[in-house]
């Protein structure tokens, strides 16, 4: 029985459970959403903490004022995305990521195909949106945005899991299917992150530079998110263009960042945000994360991503680069992913919050994947 109930196994089951549950409150069945899975997982993740086997005074303090910190981040912004960062990194110690990223993939596709199905049989309504790109299907995914994230995000997943076997067929496929997606959604977001994705792996499996090119990608991520985190903040009127192609994002985002700042712990925008007739947004990742979640866990997110491209590169992980690069560029404009259940690679980030032992678990286990994929 202690064969099962370990630290890793509470970890996988509490991550199973907040999947599934932030897969509802995001489909068009969210009020069948209960809030009391969240509760459990609280307890379930405390638990795989505890029984954590390698666990040391170090461990604990930083657990502690980790947690500490999610809590009082809660209580600044009314957002719990803070406190289940902290909490899930805490927990995540002793677990295999491709375990995790498994999981995702399994618990989003059986819930996607499910809310479809649910659809199809008519037990449930899609959101239909219409605007100057036209009608906008969800398939009872939620918004049409969210239709075309999932798409993309098991996309993205599948080829990490199965980065070596990733061929010209399989990207043909794959575009065709974003193609389509586009059709349903009329998700520009969507599109564009996908096939960023593709060009990206069809150009790495034919370039002879390959570990420059991975400088390039990196470089270029980065740039990607000092614009799109400075471009709000400094909005004017030369930004006219490039806001409306973003359909309102920056002016919006640049109305939080006037009207509340930005403070170490967030902001509370819930009333706002919330609000039945509200016509306010705040779309994009990195304001989201800045004005209303605080400094601290933006730098926190953002030199997590810094450090694991770099160590990506060192260890010539292009899988690992490819992952993060969607999860980075689809927070241009929309923040779901800044939610860790729907972002799974920030799960990356623990061998950076805990000690150099533990780092080097990660890294073997993660190299171990990648030789293995290549015979």
């Amino acid at each position: 029985m202690k064969k099962y109930i370990s630290s890793e196994n509470l970890f996988y089951f509490a991550w199973i459970l907040m999947v599934m549950h932030f897969c509802v409150a995001n489909s068009n069945l969210y009020s069948y959403n209960i809030s009391i899975i969240s509760y459990i997982s609280i307890i379930i993740f405390g638990l795989a903490i505890i029984m954590q086997k390698s666990i040391n005074w170090f461990d604990i303090l930083l657990v502690v004022l980790f947690c500490s910190y999610g809590i009082f981040a809660y209580l600044s912004s009314k957002d719990m995305r803070v406190f289940w960062f902290a909490i899930v990194l805490c927990a995540s110690k002793e677990i295999d990521f491709d375990k995790a990223v498994k999981y995702s993939f399994n618990v989003t596709v059986i819930c996607c195909l499910f809310f479809l199905g649910f659809y199809i049989l008519g037990l449930s309504e899609e959101t239909i949106m219409i605007n100057s790109r036209g009608v906008r299907h969800s398939l009872g995914l939620g918004h049409p945005n969210m239709c075309s994230a999932y798409y993309m995000m098991l996309m993205n997943l599948y080829m990490y899991l199965k980065s070596g076997s990733i061929n010209i067929k399989k990207i043909i496929l794959f575009t065709f299917g974003s193609i389509i997606i586009f059709l349903i959604t009329k998700s520009i977001t969507g599109l564009f992150t996908s096939i960023f994705s593709l060009v990206i792996v069809t150009i790495y499996k034919y370039c002879s530079a390959k570990k420059m090119f991975l400088w390039i990608i990196v470089l270029a991520l980065i740039c990607g998110i000092v614009f799109f985190t400075l471009i709000p903040i400094i909005y004017n009127n030369h930004f006219e263009i490039l806001d409306k192609l973003m359909t309102g994002r920056l002016s919006q985002a640049h109305f939080f960042y006037e009207e509340y700042g930005i403070n170490l712990l967030g902001n509370d925008f819930d009333i706002i945000l919330t609000s039945k007739n509200t016509t306010y947004i705040l779309d994009i990742g990195y304001s989201k994360m800045l004005f209303n979640n605080g400094l601290i866990y933006y730098m926190t997110v953002i030199l997590g991503y810094v450090f694991t491209l770099f160590r990506a590169i060192e260890d010539e992980r292009f899988d690992i680069i490819i992952l993060i690069a969607f999860f980075i560029v689809y927070m241009f404009t929309e923040n779901v992913s800044t939610y860790i259940f729907m972002n799974v690679s920030m799960l990356l980030f623990t061998c950076y919050l805990f000690d150099r032992k533990s780092c080097e678990k990660w890294r073997l286990k993660l190299y171990e994947r990648f030789k293995n994929s290549k015979q």
